[in-house]
């Protein structure tokens, strides 16, 4: 699958327009992006509140501390990738507190060619969170079915006599004569007989 063919939602907080023109025209030849700009961490954090995004790019400017406290505390944000810039002599210090957070970091200056390496990086990563949230989704389907399936069959045991191994046989039946899902089948035994 292309890239072009994925739209991703990149928030960019920098208040130097020249990079974020660089940014913008960099995710536009990149990938299919929908782009928001923040100026400061505040208005970020505004921003964030009411929206959820797959990049997040943050230019630090001279005075550091407030937009690294942001960075950090964007550690809540699973799904996000996050990338931090730097100046070059901060680049050290800034990635001994940043690299567990699993913060991307890049020193400035940088050419175009860094920011198209680093956002290869950001896409590959957040395609591996991606295809991680589809399993753990997964995981938690197959998880509820089994619940709801294990109520039916106490149902089925307790209310008609049935042995487990009966009321499993039973479940997989209906589930294939009807051709429908052993949790329908499951919701069903227990809709009619929970009352």
């Amino acid at each position: 699958m292309s890239h072009k063919s994925i739209s991703y939602s990149v928030l960019i907080v920098s208040e130097n327009e020249n990079l974020n023109t660089t940014l913008g025209t960099l995710l536009d030849d990149k990938i299919n992006s929908t782009k928001h700009f923040a100026k400061e961490p505040n208005e970020a954090r505004a921003i964030l509140s009411k929206n959820h995004y797959d990049f997040i790019i943050i230019n630090a400017p001279s005075e550091l501390t407030p937009t690294l406290r942001f960075t950090l505390s964007l550690f809540h944000e699973k799904e996000s990738i996050i990338l931090l810039l730097v100046k070059a002599n901060d680049y050290k210090a800034i990635y001994e507190r940043t690299a567990e957070h699993g913060i991307f970091l890049l020193a400035k200056p940088l050419s175009k060619q860094t920011l198209f390496t680093a956002l290869s990086c950001m896409i590959s990563a957040r395609e591996r969170i991606r295809s991680l949230e589809q399993e753990v989704h997964s995981a938690e389907e197959k998880a509820k079915e089994l619940v709801l399936t294990n109520r039916a069959k106490w149902l089925l045991i307790t209310k008609l006599s049935m042995s487990e191994e009966q009321a499993h046989r039973y479940i997989e039946k209906q589930a294939m004569d009807r051709c429908v899902s052993r949790k329908n089948i499951s919701q069903e035994i227990i809709t009619n007989y929970s009352k």
